[in-house]
């Protein structure tokens, strides 16, 4: 939510988020900024991915608990 945030408001600065870790590993900050991005990037579609095939296995499954024996 951060990184959308950010980007809803036009911020154009690098993003700290990855603190004193990318000064350790000798990144710079834009660089530091778009694995950031990239990993954002990742979750949303892996989790969007995984909730649809959830979703599309459990509409194939057996119906609910409570309902109308078959």
């Amino acid at each position: 939510m951060y990184q959308m945030g950010l980007w809803f408001i036009s911020w154009h600065h690098p993003c700290g988020c990855m603190g004193s870790l990318a000064g350790a590993l000798h990144l710079w900050d834009h660089s530091a900024d778009n694995i950031m991005k990239i990993k954002l990037a990742y979750l949303l579609v892996a989790s969007y991915g995984i909730l649809l095939w959830e979703w599309r296995r459990g509409a194939t499954s057996a119906p609910l608990a409570g309902g109308a024996p078959g």
